[in-house]
């Protein structure tokens, strides 16, 4: 019991160790990563449809890193509201092969004829709904698919003027700062 200090002193230096390596060093690393000129903020509206994308669990399958279900890019891939908006409330209307679950509660069906004029509404093909109606998006539905038509990264892969350019052996070679 009298070496119950070195236990200890052991113990804070691994922590602290593992804390450095682990946190303070990864987060000065990128804390120099500028994001790309061509990216523009969020709207209110993108921003909104984030925090929707994260309260509803999206992000736990669709991380948006370059793996599996990569949402990244899906902006440009697929464009249309209409596709996201009947893909949010019934995947498998589109593929019957989708394990994504279905997020109808972010939307209202209503009668076709009894949607007021300038109010959006969309038709889900495949017999998903009964006959004449519709499905009516609430703000946050809204707000999803604008930040995901958001996700369009087609701008070329940053080269030496945002990339740093440093010799090795005789060759040059371009690492990310």
């Amino acid at each position: 019991m009298t070496r119950v200090w070195l236990l200890v002193l052991g113990v804070f230096a691994v922590v602290i160790f593992a804390t450095t390596l682990l946190v303070v060093i990864p987060n000065t690393m990128i804390a120099a990563v500028r994001p790309a000129p061509q990216l523009s903020p969020y709207t209110a509206k993108q921003a909104r449809g984030r925090e929707v994308y994260i309260e509803q669990g999206c992000v736990y399958c669709h991380s948006q890193q370059v793996r599996g279900p990569d949402l990244i890019n899906i902006g440009a891939r697929q464009p249309s509201e209409l596709w996201h908006h009947v893909h949010l409330y019934q995947p498998r209307a589109y593929m019957p092969w989708s394990i994504m679950p279905a997020f109808p509660y972010l939307y209202e069906v209503k009668d076709a004829a009894s949607v007021p004029a300038g109010t959006t509404a969309y038709e889900v093909p495949g017999g998903r709904l009964p006959k004449g109606k519709v499905i009516v998006p609430t703000a946050d539905a809204e707000a999803l698919v604008a930040y995901l038509v958001s996700l369009k990264r087609t701008y070329p892969v940053p080269t030496d003027s945002v990339a740093g350019d440093r010799s090795v052996g005789g060759r040059s070679e371009h690492t990310m700062p």
